[in-house]
């Protein structure tokens, strides 16, 4: 996103600083339902809850990122009598910008640079949500295991790292999976040299290893 179109959204917001576990959009949020939100700094997680009471995760969000707008876009409730309930929960505390939906209307009709940046997060999220069902459908665990860890983890002092607000728990959240699967995998991971814990999370310690993994789990076991 370049300056200028940061600078427009900024302008046109009110700044929020809001804590790890701040339900932004969804049953229990206490934003109003006319507004969305300008992602700068942090991670927001879209979720719903299972039929058991559980927390899924569904996609995770990391800015620059416009959120909560799909509400205000998607007319297919009007012929749905019945749908699962989403929200957008802050998983770090986060810095966002909130816009009403009519003043973001506007500046749709009047920017194109608005308009492209709208038109990719739409096409972002529909390419992740579409990456996340192959992999739940189509992959094992420890597949979609070592692909998130490849896909979250950040540039961080010349390394990458997988924040560490990435709890074994946070993770089986978006894989699918029980917590103990993933406390399962992740020592073997560390075992082989894959990957390494620090203080800031667990450092990639050799991507190739994961590759490998993906592409030929047979020869990894746990």
């Amino acid at each position: 996103m370049d300056k200028e179109l940061w600078n427009l959204l900024k302008e046109n917001g009110t700044l929020l600083q809001v804590p790890k576990g701040t339900v932004l959009t969804g049953a229990n949020s206490t934003y109003s339902t006319d507004t969305l939100f300008f992602l700068t700094k942090g991670i927001v997680a879209l979720s719903g809850i299972t039929i058991n009471g559980e927390e899924k995760v569904y996609l995770y969000f990391h800015a620059p990122r416009i959120i909560g707008f799909n509400r205000h876009f998607d007319d297919s409730c009007d012929r749905v009598i019945s749908r699962p309930e989403f929200s957008n929960i802050t998983k770090t505390d986060c810095c966002l910008y909130q816009l009403r939906i009519t003043t973001f209307l506007e500046l749709l009709q009047n920017n194109a640079a608005l308009n492209s940046f709208f038109i990719k997060t739409i096409a972002t999220n529909c390419s992740e949500a579409l990456a996340h069902l192959h992999f739940l459908q189509e992959e094992s665990v420890i597949v979609r295991l070592c692909h998130l860890l490849l896909e979250i983890s950040e540039p961080c002092k010349g390394r990458m790292v997988v924040p560490k607000f990435y709890s074994h728990a946070e993770l089986a959240r978006y894989l699918g999976c029980h917590p103990i699967t993933v406390s399962r995998i992740m020592p073997r991971l560390k075992a082989a040299g894959y990957i390494r814990k620090e203080p800031e999370g667990v450092v990639i310690e050799n991507p190739e290893g994961l590759i490998h993994i993906i592409e030929s789990e047979s020869n990894f076991k746990y």
